[in-house]
């Protein structure tokens, strides 16, 4: 199990040994998690080379890049981790499927860390109507909001991004967090279990448009893991003329 910066104490009392940081990790105190737990993931490319002597028995970078236009990126530049990066990385934003994978290994990554895709999963802890909006979203129903305030994030558009962006527009590069309290501030709880897809802006991977169906996390790792050995073993293996 993956979780994001969350206190030390509920991270061990859990048991996961897979944890992930993002943002300014100064606030946790990593020698808390010495042999408790194995990987760390950080979403920064320079600061995962930085912290190859972090706690764990085992350190990697969940590698991404902010591209201003575009919101997160692996695939353009993932190949980047693997000259500059001495550990594991893992490849994120925009992995679903068999392909993802395939094309993560081949950019030299380790693996791929999905975040939209395993919410529209049955064992999610999330409403309903989240699994239905991501399953019925094309790769065009998402927006980058909070641009002005460095703080890029890409969300569903529904409602409350409108009302959001046209806030952005309206203000400019005078807009202030407090101007968007009411789009941005304790409205997961309203959206992800009581299902109130409107009450504010929430985090949606483009890669919503890959995503048709809510299965299982085995079914769909099942799934991932065929797909990807049927394209090496049939499509790739053809190109440098290995049988199937």
């Amino acid at each position: 199990m993956i979780v994001e910066n969350i206190p030390e104490a509920a991270v061990l009392e859990e048991g996961n040994r897979v944890q992930e940081f993002r943002g300014d990790t100064r606030i946790f105190s990593l020698s808390a998690f010495k042999d408790r737990v194995e990987i760390f993931l950080e979403q920064n490319l320079k600061k995962g080379t930085r912290r190859t002597g972090c706690a764990g028995t085992q350190r990697s970078c969940d590698f991404r890049r902010q591209i201003p236009q575009y919101g997160n990126d692996s695939c353009g530049i993932g190949g980047k981790g693997t000259e500059e990066l001495k550990i594991p990385f893992v490849a994120s934003g925009g992995m679903a499927d068999g392909r993802s994978l395939v094309a993560a290994l081949a950019l030299g990554a380790d693996g791929m860390n999905m975040g939209t895709r395993f919410i529209a999963t049955k064992e999610a802890p999330v409403h309903d109507n989240v699994k239905q909006a991501i399953v019925t979203a094309s790769e065009l129903d998402t927006r980058l909001v909070m641009r002005p305030l460095r703080n890029t994030e890409r969300v569903l558009r529904n409602a409350a991004t409108d009302a959001l962006l046209e806030k952005e527009r309206r203000l400019g590069a005078a807009i202030k967090f407090e101007d968007i309290i009411a789009e941005v501030a304790g409205v997961y709880p309203k959206i992800m279990i009581d299902g109130d897809m409107d009450a504010g802006v929430w985090s949606c991977g483009m890669v919503a448009g890959l995503i048709r169906d809510v299965p299982s996390c085995k079914e769909l790792v099942d799934r991932i893991m065929a797909e990807a050995e049927s394209l090496i073993t049939r499509r790739l293996a053809g190109f440098v003329g290995v049988a199937a």
